[in-house]
C-alpha cells in the first residue's frame, strides 16, 4: 500500500473524527493516531493500518479501489431501468452519511398530528434508523479485499436492498444474527463505536428487527453467501403518491411557488418554501413521478415548471381547503 503520511492524510477527516468522539487533545497527531491504533511508528515513519486509511485518507479509493458505496434507484422491481445512481467515494463514515441523504430523497413520508400543539410528525415508510444500521453494518463488517465488489444500496418499487461483499465472518450462520457477532474488521468497528455510530457488538441486527416491528412492518430478510444482504420490504399501499392526502400540504406549497416563480430551481424553492434541500428533492422526485411538474432546460441552468395536471391538482386541493 502506497499510503504516505502526511502526504495522503486528511486533516479534515481527522478533525471530524475527533469532534464526533468528543476528544480534545493537545497531543501531536502522530501520537494521537498511534493511541487510536490506526498507525504505528516504524523507523521514523508513521505506517497506517487499513482502518486508518479508510477513515483518514484524502482519497481512500487510491488504496482500496472497492471502498465506496453505490446507490441506485430502479424503476419497477428488477434491475432493468435505472432512474438514478450515485457513487460515494469518500472516507467510510462520510459514505454512510451521504448514502443516508440519498435514501431520504426517495423514502416516502407520511404525517401524523401529535400532542396538544398539533405538531406534525414525519414518519418515513421504512424507519431511517433501521436503514442507517444496515448501512453501518455494510461498511463496518464487509470484506475490503474482495476486488470489484462494493457496498450496494438498491431502491426498487417494492423493496430496499443493502448488500456488501464478504458474507458472515468467523463461521457464523444466519440463525445467529442478532445473537452473536464476529467482526471482520474489529478496529474499524471500535472506531465507529468511539464516534457514537454503533452501540455494543452484535446489537445492530437486533435493533433493525425491533425498529421494523415497532413500525408494524415486515421483518427484514437476510441473504448470506459470498455477500451479505439485508432486504426491507416496502408497504404494498404506496405512500409515495404525491397527491395522497397524507402529504398534500407540502406538495401544495411547492406547486404554489411554481406558479409564482418562472425560474424556480431548487435554490429558489428552498428559499421560497423554507424546506430543506433534502426534503425538496424528495418531494420533487414524487411530483415528477406523478407528472405534477417537469424540469426544463440544462442541468446547470434549468428550472421546474408546473404541468397542467399539477395546476388541476393544486386548484382541487385549494377548493377542498376552503
Amino acid at each position: 500500500m502506497d499510503f504516505k503520511y502526511p502526504r495522503d492524510f486528511s486533516a479534515e477527516c481527522y478533525r471530524r473524527f475527533l469532534a464526533a468522539c468528543r476528544i480534545r487533545t493537545t497531543l501531536p497527531k502522530e501520537n494521537a493516531l498511534t493511541n487510536l491504533g490506526v498507525a504505528q511508528s516504524q523507523n521514523g515513519q508513521l505506517l497506517f493500518k487499513n482502518a486508518g486509511v479508510l477513515l483518514f485518507a484524502k482519497e481512500p479509493r487510491r488504496y482500496h479501489l472497492q471502498a465506496m458505496v453505490t446507490c441506485v434507484r430502479f424503476k419497477g422491481m428488477d434491475r432493468l431501468n435505472v432512474i438514478d445512481r450515485k457513487d460515494f467515494t469518500g472516507d467510510v463514515m462520510t459514505n454512510v452519511d451521504e448514502a443516508m441523504k440519498w435514501l431520504k430523497t426517495y423514502v416516502p413520508l407520511r404525517y401524523e398530528i401529535t400532542g396538544e400543539s398539533l405538531r406534525r410528525k414525519e414518519i418515513p415508510e421504512i424507519p431511517y434508523d433501521a436503514l442507517r444500521e444496515a448501512l453501518l453494518n455494510s461498511v463496518i463488517h464487509r470484506d475490503y479485499f474482495e476486488r470489484g465488489a462494493v457496498t450496494m444500496v438498491e431502491f426498487y418499487d417494492d423493496r430496499i436492498e443493502i448488500t456488501n461483499p464478504g458474507g458472515l465472518a468467523g463461521g457464523m450462520n444466519i440463525e445467529e444474527l442478532g445473537k452473536k457477532s464476529v467482526s471482520r474488521n474489529p478496529l474499524l468497528f471500535d472506531l465507529f463505536h468511539r464516534a457514537g455510530n454503533v452501540e455494543k457488538m452484535g446489537s445492530g441486527i437486533l435493533r433493525i428487527r425491533k425498529l421494523m416491528k415497532k413500525a408494524s412492518l415486515p421483518p427484514p430478510r437476510f441473504q448470506v453467501d459470498s455477500f451479505f444482504s439485508i432486504c426491507f420490504t416496502r408497504p404494498h399501499e404506496p405512500v409515495s403518491e404525491a397527491i395522497n392526502e397524507a402529504i398534500n400540504e407540502p406538495i401544495k406549497i411547492i406547486l404554489a411557488q411554481l406558479l409564482k416563480y418562472s425560474n424556480a430551481n431548487l435554490k429558489v424553492l428552498e428559499s421560497a418554501t423554507g424546506f430543506s434541500r433534502a426534503k425538496l428533492q424528495r418531494y420533487v422526485a414524487l411530483m415528477k413521478k406523478d407528472d405534477l411538474l417537469r424540469y426544463v432546460g440544462s442541468l446547470k441552468n434549468g428550472h421546474y415548471e408546473i404541468t397542467e395536471k399539477g395546476r388541476t391538482a393544486l386548484n382541487g386541493k385549494m377548493k377542498q381547503s376552503k
